[in-house]
């Protein structure tokens, strides 16, 4: 279908907007023009703000590079991560103790809290390595039983003997044994490595531990137990 000879008639002249392009489409009866104005009226720029998907073209433009240049909020917003290795975090508690001797079996320190173990809230990781140094110089065998959740319904007390409920079962992320350590001087630090021990918090970024004792010792000072561990966090 040819258009007609004069296609002036199919271009509006501009009134109060300048004519930036003219576009012809068949309506399934007759030939319309769509036109689409630019971003200045005739005799001073249009720059109104862009609101709800109104505005002139400088305005959207504006929005646009103010959305680009606008820092990301405070949270765990990311745009494009590129990481090598990800996110390694080293955690240290030193909980309270007892100087006093310590039975084959008993906890130390109570249920300790790793409150920075994930990353983010609700966040998971891998525990790496765990060690405990000792002010007194002992060089125990240990068993570090980690929980996702807190064990409300068992034992877990300083200087008792360790009793997990079977209602907690579901909250053991698992064990690490650390059976080696080395003498520093007066003090004794103690390693368990490799671990590879995957974990999700249940709430939060928290996840707990205990510390039990397999061979008797005794400490010389309430804060003679720094308690370590390495976390790959996701």
């Amino acid at each position: 279908m040819a258009l007609a000879s004069d296609p002036s008639q199919y271009v509006p002249t501009p009134t109060g907007e300048i004519a930036a392009s003219a576009n012809f489409y068949w309506s399934g009866t007759a030939w319309q023009c769509l036109t689409m104005p630019s971003s200045a009226a005739e005799g001073s720029p249009a720059d109104a703000a862009w609101v709800s998907g109104s505005g002139s073209l400088v305005a959207l433009g504006k929005a646009m590079v103010n959305s680009i240049n606008a820092p990301l909020p405070a949270g765990t917003n990311q745009i494009g991560l590129v990481t090598a290795g990800g996110y390694t975090a080293m955690i240290q508690v030193t909980p309270t103790v007892q100087a006093a001797a310590y039975a084959v079996n008993t906890v130390l320190g109570g249920l300790i809290t790793f409150s920075t173990a994930a990353r983010i809230s609700g966040g998971s990781g891998i525990i790496q390595s765990v060690a405990a140094s000792f002010v007194s110089g002992v060089v125990p065998s240990l068993d570090v039983i980690f929980f996702n959740a807190s064990p409300t319904g068992s034992t877990i007390t300083d200087k008792v003997a360790v009793s997990v409920a079977p209602a907690d079962a579901g909250k053991i992320i698992g064990f690490v044994q650390i059976t080696s350590g080395i003498p520093l001087g007066a003090l004794s630090y103690n390693q368990a490595g490799q671990n590879a021990m995957p974990f999700g918090a249940v709430a939060g970024t928290t996840i707990y531990a205990a510390v039990v004792t397999r061979t008797a010792i005794t400490l010389t000072s309430t804060s003679d137990m720094i308690l370590s561990a390495r976390v790959l966090q996701d």
